[in-house]
């Protein structure tokens, strides 16, 4: 059985992700919006991981962390695509204030694979 704390971290990373999916598709892209909601989505379905299987989660943006978390209980989350972790935790936090960082499409269309392979593999691992 899923447990409610876990199943409302799913319910929000696939709401940030389907938002993100809208917005891509919109005829202006916002990139940094689009690229703020993809790490939120990834931070969120980690972050559901690791609630699942009793563990407190550390209370943070950084995707580098809770993927070690979630590799500490599971090496299967060693395939997660880590290249662009670093963007996304730019965006977290100081990406929604500045425009120092500007992701293009081709940036967000790789942001968006990687938080559907992290949703794929949430779903395989806790239904």
């Amino acid at each position: 059985m899923i447990k409610e704390g876990t199943l409302i971290l799913i319910e929000k990373a696939n709401s940030n992700l389907e938002s993100a999916t809208i917005l891509l598709s919109a005829k202006r892209m916002h990139p940094d919006t689009i690229a703020f909601l993809l790490q939120q989505a990834i931070e969120k379905y980690l972050k559901a991981f690791l609630a699942h299987h009793g563990e407190g989660y550390p209370k943070v943006h950084d995707l580098f962390v809770l993927l070690h978390h979630c590799q500490e209980l599971d090496t299967d989350f060693e395939v997660i695509d880590t290249e662009d972790f670093d963007i996304l935790n730019f965006y977290a936090v100081a990406g929604r204030y500045s425009d120092e960082m500007m992701a293009d499409r081709e940036d967000i269309e790789r942001f968006q694979k990687t938080a559907q392979q992290c949703k794929e593999l949430i779903e395989r691992k806790i239904t």
